[in-house]
């Protein structure tokens, strides 16, 4: 299981968030107590009832489980319950664990990506000259003005569905949402009205190919995107193993949906390693100023 000291770095945006939306919408304190500060500051009988994926009440405070896939990770705490009705129990339950383990989850991922790429590195950096340093970027792009402005949907093409989800997970970084949700991990009553898509947040909605979108579900989203947003509203990213052209023509899919989702339209002609280790943001660049031709 992850250190909680080696992805506090990269955790403590999520929490910071989650905590804030909490605390608005509900009024109360909230944190989050990895495994190690439960194993101090727990008896065995509330770990026991965490590891069952229960939520637990302990004196002014309700422990919420939070698990990296089948081990408990930790869990999400909130006070001053007095006001909170049943519902807002379950919701918090749900909320709380939905954002704190994708986020878990795409943390332990990266860090498998990174080790594999560290131990490939380690066998090859005696015998490969890297030019990159020696490379001299004739039109630098201000960082910080194009990663600020990404708060649209994308629609990543790509022949392998693992690259769609890497570029998804590049984008989500690079634009400070709080949490990265699988669309099917999400209550689908959360997508009954714009309003209750709207009140999950400053979060990232990734869909891995929109083949996999019900009817139903592909009117709700045109409904969201039809409604007032703001940029700390929720973001689409919505995969195709299918060429762009093919999907307006589908009968299957909703035409007014796709020039909705495909504002930012990356065409992946190569592996997602390829576009990091020249440079991703060129890659987005030239994507969404027409420079690349697809």
């Amino acid at each position: 299981m992850l250190s909680f000291m080696n992805t506090a770095k990269q955790f403590s945006p999520t929490i910071k968030r989650l905590t804030t939306l909490i605390e608005r919408r509900y009024n109360c304190d909230f944190k989050y107590q990895p495994l190690a500060e439960l194993n101090i500051n727990s008896s065995e009988a509330l770990k026991l009832s965490l590891s069952e994926g229960l939520p637990v009440t302990a004196g002014d405070w309700v422990f919420f489980p939070v698990f990296l896939g089948e081990s408990l990770a930790g869990a999400g705490c909130i006070s001053n319950r007095d006001n909170l009705t049943d519902r807002d129990l379950k919701y918090l339950n749900q909320v709380i664990r939905l954002v704190l383990e994708a986020s878990l989850k795409h943390i332990d991922e990266i860090h498998t990506l990174s080790d594999l790429e560290d131990h490939v590195d380690s066998r090859v950096r005696n015998n490969v000259v890297a030019l990159r340093p020696f490379q001299k970027n004739l039109f630098p792009l201000p960082e910080n003005d194009v990663t600020s402005a990404l708060n649209f949907p994308f629609l990543i093409e790509s022949q392998k569905a693992e690259d769609i989800y890497k570029m998804a997970i590049e984008i989500h970084s690079r634009t400070n949402r709080y949490a990265m949700l699988p669309l099917e991990d999400i209550n689908p009553a959360a997508l009954a009205k714009p309003e209750d898509l709207r009140s999950l947040g400053h979060i990232t909605i990734f869909v891995q190919d929109i083949y996999a979108l019900s009817r139903e579900q592909q009117t709700q989203i045109l409904k969201y995107y039809h409604s007032p947003r703001g940029k700390e509203c929720p973001q689409f990213i919505t995969g195709t193993l299918s060429p762009i052209g093919t999907l307006k023509d589908n009968p299957k899919i909703v035409s007014e949906l796709v020039p909705l989702l495909n504002i930012g339209y990356l065409c992946m002609s190569k592996s997602f390693a390829e576009y990091k280790r020249e440079n991703v943001l060129d890659f987005f660049y030239d994507c969404l100023t027409g420079r690349t031709s697809v």
